[in-house]
């Protein structure tokens, strides 16, 4: 996964079954922008069919007063908030990769 073709480290995913049944499946980056999906604690992967795809940044820390602060959001709403991205989880193995572009980006002249 990248933003703005740079890898999208400690990104959290999520991807949400569209169907009527399933559990949805999330993961994080890594520094290369690589995730794996875990359905459950001990279980990996994602319930076979369509799903919404939710990505975000956004997460909180502790500052050095040991307060929790939010840092801020680096994915656009259209990809967490507003997702427009969508994939079909089919059996067997599966890769998805999402080129992502900010609004900076969007909006360059």
């Amino acid at each position: 996964m990248t933003l703005d073709g740079q890898p999208l480290e400690n990104a959290f995913l999520e991807f949400i079954p569209t169907g009527d049944k399933g559990s949805g499946s999330s993961g994080r980056t890594n520094a290369a922008g690589e995730y794996g999906l875990m359905f459950s604690r001990d279980t990996q992967g994602a319930f076979l069919g369509p799903h919404r795809v939710r990505i975000t940044t956004r997460e909180i820390t502790v500052d050095e007063r040991q307060r929790e602060v939010w840092l801020p959001e680096r994915v656009p709403a259209r990809y967490n908030a507003q997702t427009e991205l969508t994939s079909e989880v089919k059996p067997g193995a599966n890769r998805f990769d999402f080129d992502l572009q900010s609004e900076r980006a969007v909006n360059a002249p």
